[in-house]
């Protein structure tokens, strides 16, 4: 049966939406997709005078491009299988493109104009008129999000910061890594507000006063900066070390534990955008914690209802994709809709 489907994986295309596909362009810019067209003739064509669909009549660097990824790919998971790297065995799963078959056709979709949920129609018809497949297209403008992480430094045995982590974390790496799954699937991207590590000096009374009480000591006098991390305990403490003009502001630290003892690689409160992320954590920690504050909202997807293990915002995260039904919600914050509007103008 013909179909919409995507070219590369987690790039504004989402052939499994339902009623049909959707596809994510960004304003002034240009996706592109497959058409499955089970060897038919079909027209495609769209009656939204704001989306322009363009036929690529040579393909041939698309398909080359498309190739070398799943070589690529192969080749990290091959690497990945010996090694028994789980984080990289997931990511290739996720990226991993599926070569078109059955006669496929290729289209850049572009626009100048916004095109809000629910999107405008792009329809395959056949020489008869008949629908054979629907693409429902949204444009976005970019949404730009700061934030601001931090490496928290504790005080080492002769008396100098060292890092809580065993792994300090690279804040531009980190937010690159954000970007590549949230600008081509939202248009949503994070901008970095740079700023120096949080020093702990538990050989402050004050400090050690402030951490003691918020763990609940009976004698907060004889408090100490913990290997782990309850960040309900401490968001009070932290909430000074936040960023200002940051929406989100994360504490990268050596262990992060639940109230209920469990370790997790992150933790987000929502309604505070104070992040904690533990120093050994995924390639996609920072970015399904922001999910977190953006859709306000728990995990959507887990590996006990056996649900696609790709998702970003899956229990355990570990994913990648943004499913296209729930990207309205992400970028439905008010105050951040109205920090943007208020920017552009």
């Amino acid at each position: 049966m013909p179909q919409f489907v995507e070219i590369f994986r987690c790039a504004g295309v989402d052939e499994a939406a339902r009623p049909w596909p959707g596809m994510m362009v960004p304003l002034n810019g240009s996706n592109v997709v497959t058409l499955n067209t089970d060897r038919k003739r079909l027209q495609v064509l769209t009656n939204d005078k704001r989306i322009k669909v363009e036929h690529i009549d040579d393909p041939t660097v698309l398909i080359k491009k498309e190739v070398e990824l799943n070589i690529a790919l192969s080749n990290m998971k091959a690497e990945a299988d010996a090694k028994a790297d789980a984080e990289t065995k997931q990511y290739v799963h996720a990226m991993m493109p599926s070569l078109a078959m059955g006669n496929p056709e290729y289209f850049t979709i572009s626009a100048k104009s916004p095109v809000p949920f629910p999107g405008a129609l792009v329809q395959a018809k056949s020489d008869r008129g008949i629908v054979e497949a629907m693409l429902r297209v949204v444009v976005l403008d970019p949404m730009e999000i700061k934030i601001a992480i931090r490496n928290v430094q504790i005080r080492g045995e002769n008396g100098t910061p060292v890092y809580h982590a065993e792994v300090p974390c690279d804040p531009a790496t980190e937010v690159d890594r954000m970007n590549a799954i949230w600008k081509p699937q939202a248009n949503i991207f994070f901008t970095l507000i740079p700023s120096k590590p949080v020093y702990v000096d538990i050989a402050d009374r004050a400090t050690r006063l402030e951490i003691g009480k918020a763990y609940g000591l009976r004698d907060p006098d004889t408090a100490i900066f913990p290997d782990n991390i309850v960040p309900t305990k401490l968001k009070d403490v932290f909430k000074k070390h936040m960023i200002d003009g940051a929406a989100m502001t994360f504490f990268v630290v050596k262990k992060v534990i639940r109230p209920n003892g469990e370790t997790v690689e992150g933790t987000m409160d929502p309604a505070t955008g104070q992040g904690w992320i533990k120093g050994r954590h995924g390639l996609s920690t920072f970015a399904h914690e922001a999910g977190h504050f953006l859709g306000q909202m728990g995990h959507t997807f887990d590996d006990e209802k056996e649900v696609d293990i790709d998702m970003l915002m899956r229990d355990d995260g570990g994913g990648y994709k943004i499913p296209f039904a729930l990207v309205w919600k992400f970028r439905d914050r008010p105050d951040l809709r109205r920090s943007a509007a208020n920017k552009a103008k």
